[in-house]
Formats: structure tokens, sequence, C-alpha cells
């Protein structure tokens, strides 16, 4: 049985089917190792977490059905319930506790965020007729004397839940992480909640209503006046908090802390056909459910009215990678420790759900994009013909399907299993020796990437939406430019081989043989 869509994420009673448990768990580099960190204590579809310590042995972990906040220290769970959410399942679909992120400024604030599917009892339901009327976006306190998050306030609380109940989304995600941390945006990515609105490119359907959205806010849940949509004329407050649209689901957002700017990128859900990863410039437009895969694989999932515009803002463009036969990807995350090794440092690691995979890929120069051997894999497409290839880009096998990634303050990457119950780090062995390093970028030294997706200060006088010719969009070109001290950004000593003193090493310097 293959399960097609994350649909069935959270459903317990087909994961016999599914073969996250079908054997142990491997990494496909024998230079790595991994440890399962929970040692006793009981985690039930871990979801997300966050770091308490520095050491990567102090952690809040969210499970999704249960509606809970764990802390895990030395690999014991805690008796001490942290929070204790009331939570719709929605018959065991995709609601619950979907996402637990930190604030940036977390060690002087304590702030931890959390999005969930709310039931309108006071206890945990799965009936669609016990939902809450919103998605909600919460913050609490941690309080690290009693073990507990406290001081509750409603950042979001008018985020669709209706109809679904899958395609709920959740993820969240604070950046980019060059900014400061107090001008870090709190980025939250919701599906399409099966709804054929405005927004997943139904030019005639309902206004912008939050679905199928990544939406882009302050810390405080202020909507930013720099958001790509938020000066078009008579936009609603959805419209205003926009940041990309067209998205039929996903359960992976990350930035790429490497680029310049730092690219915000996420993983697709597809239906039977395309799981798709993106890279998410401002006022991107995913393309559901108009376009579903790479434009010359010509999949058009339901209709074929054109492309949502507004203001004329909203730009298309292919995915960078896509699986013919959606394996239901979930995690993104790009490797910025050195834990792993230098060979593996800005590299692409994704995971599904369904085979229970981690995958690697690995960047081009300008970090828009991957670099693929393989002859079969040019057209950016996994088909099931490309079995042959998989070994270029596998990762990892049998880890239950990772949900969510991080690197420590050790340079290790850490990862949460929502079919394996358990938190993975991954590291490079330590009896190895060390290699050499390979170059990696820099902020001084990487080229700047501005998307030309990015929105212009003038817009057109309606709001009312436009369908964009498109049976041809064109996917968003780059423009690289230098920093203006590129070429001194390596300052060097002459020392003495300026033997004439001159300022300049040459051929004046060369001594004649006696």
């Amino acid at each position: 049985m293959t399960v097609k869509s994350l649909r069935h994420l959270a459903a317990a009673l087909i994961a016999a089917s599914l073969t996250t448990g079908a054997g142990a768990q491997t990494l496909s580099d024998s230079n790595l190792e991994f440890t399962g960190l929970r040692t006793s204590g009981t985690l039930s579809r871990p979801i997300a977490f966050v770091f308490l310590n520095s050491t990567g042995t102090d952690f809040l972990i969210a499970e999704q059905a249960t509606g809970q906040v764990k802390r895990m220290t030395n690999g014991v769970v805690s008796s001490t319930i942290a929070l204790d959410l009331a939570v719709n399942l929605g018959s065991l679909s995709e609601r619950g506790l979907l996402c637990l992120v930190a604030d940036p400024q977390f060690a002087t604030n304590g702030y931890v965020y959390v999005y969930y599917s709310p039931s309108s009892t006071s206890s945990d339901t799965t009936a669609n007729a016990s939902i809450g009327s919103n998605h909600i976006v919460a913050r609490y306190t941690w309080n690290s004397v009693n073990g507990l998050l406290e001081n509750r306030t409603v950042i979001q609380s008018d985020l669709p839940i209706t109809g679904g109940p899958n395609h709920n989304g959740g993820v969240m995600v604070f950046g980019p992480p060059s900014a400061a941390p107090a001008d870090q945006k709190l980025f939250i990515i919701i599906g399409d909640l099966n709804r054929n609105n405005q927004n997943e490119n139904y030019p005639s359907g309902l206004a912008p209503d939050g679905s199928a959205n990544v939406l882009r806010i302050n810390s405080d849940g202020t909507i930013p006046t720099d958001n790509p949509f938020y000066n078009v004329p008579g936009a609603n407050s959805y419209l205003q908090r926009m940041y990309a649209y067209g998205i039929r689901n996903s359960f992976g957002m990350t930035f790429d802390p490497l680029s310049t700017p730092n690219n915000l990128w996420d993983t697709e859900n597809g239906t039977n056909d395309y799981d798709e990863i993106n890279l998410v410039a401002p006022s991107f437009n995913s393309g559901w459910e108009y376009w579903m895969g790479p434009q010359s694989r010509g999949f058009h999932p339901t209709q074929t009215g054109g492309l949502t515009q507004y203001g004329g803002l909203g730009t298309y463009s292919d995915p960078e990678f896509s699986f013919r036969v959606p394996p239901a990807l979930a995690a993104i995350y790009f490797v910025d420790g050195n834990g792993l090794g230098p060979d593996y440092y800005g590299d692409c690691i994704v995971a599904d759900y369904n085979n229970a995979r981690l995958y690697k890929f690995e960047m081009n120069a300008q970090r828009s994009g991957f670099v693929l051997n393989s002859s079969v894999l040019q057209d950016l497409v996994y088909d099931s013909a490309d079995s042959g290839s998989l070994s270029e880009i596998l990762f990892g096998t049998n880890f239950g399907g990772i949900t969510s990634m991080k690197t420590g303050a050790d340079g290790k990457l850490y990862a949460v299993s929502l079919g394996g119950n358990q938190i993975y780090r991954i590291q490079r062995k330590a009896n190895l020796p060390t290699p050499s390093p390979t170059p990696s970028p820099s902020p001084s030294s990487t080229p700047s990437l501005t998307p030309s997706a990015s929105p212009s200060p003038s817009v057109s006088p309606s709001a009312t939406p436009t369908v964009s010719p498109s049976a041809t969009p064109s996917p968003t070109p780059w423009v690289i430019t230098y920093p203006t001290d590129f070429i001194n950004a390596a300052p060097f000593t002459l020392e003495d081989d300026d033997l004439n003193t001159d300022g300049i090493v040459d051929c004046s310097d060369i001594t004649p043989p006696k």
C-alpha cells in the first residue's frame, strides 16, 4: 500500500502499511553515525522541538496527536507536562499540535510559539463537529524553575481551519537568520484546506483567506508594512500578511543561512502526482491548483483557468526538484554546522514520510538550485524509472518520517522522527581523521542574489485578481552582484618577499644567481 499524501500523516491505523518500521536506520555514508537520544519515558508522534541548552541534552518537544509539549533532559522524558493543549485531530488526519518554535531572542525573553488545531471542548477530540473556529498561533514563556510554558498570548486567532480536515500545514520559522534577532519575522505555512479560492489560483474564487499561503508577521502578530502585497489597494488583512501562495500543503519550510539574501525554501505535497521542493521568493505563486510539478510535464491537477495575481504581483516558477510519485515530503533543512564534516556543510537535507528516507542535495554556486550528476535527474524530476540514480541523493533510510531538523551548538544535526518517536543526533564518527576543509560560503564572499520576483513599489490601482498568461510562465531569473570590497576582501602581508620594498612582489625582487 502506498500513501499518496500527508493527509494520512497522523493516521495511526495505517502506520503498519508504511515503511517507517521496515528495518534498522542506516546512513549512506559510512563515515557518519547516529544516536537515538531518548532513553526513557514516552514520546508519542513528536513533530517539532526546540533546544533548551547549548549541549544538545535538553529539549522541549511537541506531540502532534496529544497536544502536549514535553521536556526531555539527558534522554529522560519528564513526567511534568510543560503544556497540554486541547486539540482536534479531524478523524485522525493532519490536525493537532503542528509546530513549536523558539523566539530568536529566546535566551533573554523565554518565548516559545505553537501552532495548533484547537478543540471546541476542553479535551482532545477527533470529530469535525468539535473543531475550534480557527487555527491558533499562541506565544508562551518558558519557566525553567517549574518546567512549564506559561503566560499565554494569542498572536493569530483567525487562521483558517475548515474544510480540511487535512492540508493544515503548520510549519513556522523565524527569519531571515542574517537579520538581527529583534528584526526577524515569523513565517507560517498553511495548506489549501481543500478550498478553491483565489489563493488556490481560482481567479473568480473567494478573496484571500489565509489558505494555501505562507504568511509573514511580526513576532507580536502585527503585519509588517514591507510585505509583498501589503500596499495593494483594497487588500484585506490576509492579503497583507501573505508572502507566497498557491501551496497545496507543506510539512517543511526553512531558510538557507548561507545564501545572500537568506532564501526561503519549502517542500510541497502533491496529490497522486508530484511532490515539490521550492525556492520561495517574495510574492511567489507555487501554482496549485493549476500546476503541480514542472511545466514541462504539463500536469494540471484540476482547473485550467490560469494563475491569479494581485495588483500585478505574483510570480510562478518551477520547483527546484520534484518526485513524480509523491513520497510525502516533510522536513527540509540546510546543514550550517561542521558536525557532519566539511563535505556536508551547506547541503540541503530533505525527509519523506512514506519511505522514511532522508535525501541530500548539493547546492549550486548561486545556492538557487541543486547540482545533480546523474543524466536521468537532469530534468529535475525523480521518476520511478530513475531508481538507479537514488544513491546520488539518498542520505538515510528507515528514520520514521523526520518532521523537524536543527543544527546544535556542537555543529551536529538533530532530527525528530514522527513515526519513530525519537530525536536523533547525526554526526561524523569521532575516530576518523579530520579531512581537509573545503571552501564554504561566507557573508563576505558569497554573491548577493536578488530574486526578480521581489515586489516593486508601484502596483496596479485595483486589488481585483488578474489572470496571468499562465500557459507559459517563466522561472524567476536571478541577478548576481558582488560586494564593493570583493577584490580587497582578503588582506595579506608581503613580509620578506618584497626585496626592494616597493610594496609589490614582482620580477624586480628576484635576486640574480651568483
